[in-house]
């Protein structure tokens, strides 16, 4: 991925926060856009011991409440690839 795409990713992942927010599920604060593109570039890049970036349905994943992905579902890389056509 770009850092182009992995920007309109953080920004798919800022929306489905947003969604999150408004239904009342938990949710995790955002790391900044430029850690959230090192850090997936340095896993595409092979590192090791990389901590995922951070993803909006962190909070909601750990406590095991699928309804918040029905409600707001995760951004895809067809989202990501729509937005940047």
């Amino acid at each position: 991925m770009t850092r182009e795409e992995l920007g309109t990713l953080y920004d798919l992942q800022l929306q489905a926060r947003e969604c999150l927010l408004a239904g009342g599920y938990p949710v995790t604060d955002p790391s900044s856009r430029e850690i959230f593109i090192s850090l997936y570039l340095a896993m595409y890049e092979g590192g090791t011991d990389i901590q995922p970036p951070w993803f909006a349905h962190e909070a909601t994943d750990a406590s095991g409440d699928l309804s918040a992905r029905e409600a707001c579902p995760e951004p895809t890389m067809a989202d990501v690839y729509r937005a940047n056509a």
